[in-house]
């Protein structure tokens, strides 16, 4: 007998929920039908001669009750959550108001937004509602009940029955309007039979921002200027151009997945548009800290937050990193050297690494040999082998020291021997303490960048030159004492070529004016 009244009361629990549920949907499909007839009624109105004669609260202070100049009534409700209609109205781009629910379009099976005015105020459509009671979707018809389709979404996926959240119902007057705030939009409706109150038409629409970058879940305020400013902005009608990509409600842009989309705001054909560009949410960071600068180089250290996670670093002059765009253009510009290297992924393959990189030289990052004096950018960013971003570009400005000279250091350069494919010469620095280069060049080439040899010139070219010596890691400057031979310095028979020697260390650069000798080899 216990096992019997127990399962009776099972049974009369699951009827109980079942009641619930039903009475529920009930709820939800009355409200939902409801407000469409109200919204319906009150798009048909706006600007027809068609005024409201009056209104009054509900008696449960739940809405309104509007009695119209045509002897139609329209029950507006504020609702509660959970219970409240999920219905609404939203313009379109082209002017046209479609249904929504729970604030996105309805979308028949064909994948079209369902209208709920025309063009120009023509008629739309006005849905039936229903929650089918097997799976508890949403199903609309425009038959008259007759044939039942399901509500889908923008991903062509079936609208669950959930109750909206407290409608902002609100009624305002002025000497000639009634304006009510309902579901999002607002109606402005002629409070005398025959003479609805006329909108006046703006001349412009200035928005601020015009662009604007934000991450994943960031949110922005668009502020709107309207001519005249005798025009509220409470007239804007504000869209999306991609909804998964960036929501507006009221000039609130929120960003919502990767990608772009436009935001425009409209009174009738007058437009303004803000160019939204919404970035992933990355969690990988990069810690840079510069350790030493230097004339020449700079050393500095790269700590990621995630040690296992790939990533690209690299320097560039600053003076380019601002003509790409910085750290917006800085990704395209690294995409257009990987795939000159014949595919990216061979190219991330290689450049790309992991852990922490201490100590690194500027010299060895994507520059050959920095200039005194100038500055340069180092960068970091997570990447997958496809070229993907994992991360956020981080990067810092390093400024190298400036250059420096020296009085007490000249060369003396004695050729001993013209060769056919060199010289043997010895270069003697009047004070072995410092650092020098010896680079040898065609005539032309001296000649092409440095026409009147002037020091400023000399320099210049001899720091193009040492940046080709210093490609090798393991070059060292010399000092002291050397002799040129056709090893060290090799050269083509019958050429005029240029020796130039400066003294030149990481910490002044090249501090001497070069000295240049002028040579033939033979035939």
């Amino acid at each position: 007998m216990l096992s019997a009244c127990s399962n009776l009361e099972d049974v009369y629990r699951r009827l109980d929920e079942v009641e619930t549920r039903l009475a529920k949907i009930e709820k939800l499909t009355d409200g939902a039908n409801r407000d469409i007839k109200a919204m319906k009624t009150l798009l048909e109105t706006q600007g027809s001669n068609i005024s409201i004669k009056s209104y009054r609260p509900l008696d449960d202070n739940s809405g309104y009750l509007l009695e119209m100049s045509n002897g139609d009534k329209i029950v507006l409700k504020n609702g509660t959550d959970g219970t409240n209609s999920s219905m609404g109205v939203k313009r379109g781009e082209d002017g046209v108001f479609y249904w929504t629910i729970n604030g996105q379009y309805m979308y028949d099976s064909d994948g079209n937004k369902i209208k709920a005015s025309g063009q120009d105020g023509a008629n739309g459509v006005t849905p039936i509602m229903r929650v089918n009671k097997k799976n508890n979707y949403w199903e609309y018809s425009v038959d008259g009940g007759a044939s039942w389709h399901l509500v889908l979404n923008s991903d062509n996926e079936p609208v669950e029955a959930t109750g909206g959240s407290t409608s902002d119902l609100q009624i305002t007057e002025t000497d000639k309007s009634i304006i009510i705030v309902f579901k999002g939009q607002t109606f402005v409706i002629s409070k005398e039979s025959g003479n609805p109150t006329p909108n006046p038409v703006p001349s412009e629409i200035v928005l601020n921002p015009t662009t604007k970058e934000i991450m994943e879940g960031e949110s922005f305020v668009i502020e709107a200027r309207i001519t005249p400013n005798s025009i509220s902005t409470d007239r804007i009608v504000w869209t999306s151009s991609n909804e998964k990509v960036a929501i507006v409600e009221n000039g609130n842009v929120r960003g919502v997945s990767r990608g772009n989309a436009t935001i425009t705001a409209a009174i009738g054909s007058v437009k303004a548009v803000c160019e939204v560009v919404v970035n992933p949410k990355f969690s990988l960071t990069f810690d840079i800290t510069i350790n030493g600068i230097q004339a020449i180089d700079a050393n500095f250290s790269i700590v990621p937050s995630d040690e296992e996670s790939i990533y690209y670093f690299s320097s560039i002059l600053k003076e380019e990193w601002d003509k790409i765009g910085g750290a917006n253009g800085i990704l395209e510009y690294e995409r257009h050297f990987w795939n000159s290297a014949g595919s990216i992924e061979d190219a991330l393959r290689q450049l790309t690494t992991k852990g922490s990189r201490l100590n690194q030289n500027l010299s060895y990052s994507g520059i050959s040999l920095a200039r005194p004096g100038t500055s340069y950018i180092v960068y970091a960013f997570g990447v997958n082998y496809d070229g993907t971003e994992t991360s956020e570009i981080f990067y810092k400005e390093i400024k190298t020291l400036p250059e420096q000279s020296v009085s007490d250091l000249t060369f003396d350069v004695k050729i001993e021997e013209v060769l056919n494919n060199g010289i043997i010469a010895k270069v003697t620095p009047s004070n072995s303490n410092y650092t020098y280069m010896v680079v040898h060049e065609r005539k032309s080439f001296i000649d092409g960048r440095a026409p009147n040899r002037t020091p400023q010139e000399l320099k210049a070219v001899g720091y193009e030159l040492a940046s080709i010596h210093l490609r090798k890691k393991d070059f060292e400057f010399s000092q002291g004492e050397i002799t040129i031979t056709p090893t060290t310095h090799p050269m083509r028979k019958n050429r005029d070529y240029v020796i130039m020697v400066f003294g030149i260390d990481k910490d002044r650069g090249i501090f001497t004016d070069p000295k240049l000798v002028d040579v033939k080899t033979k035939n």
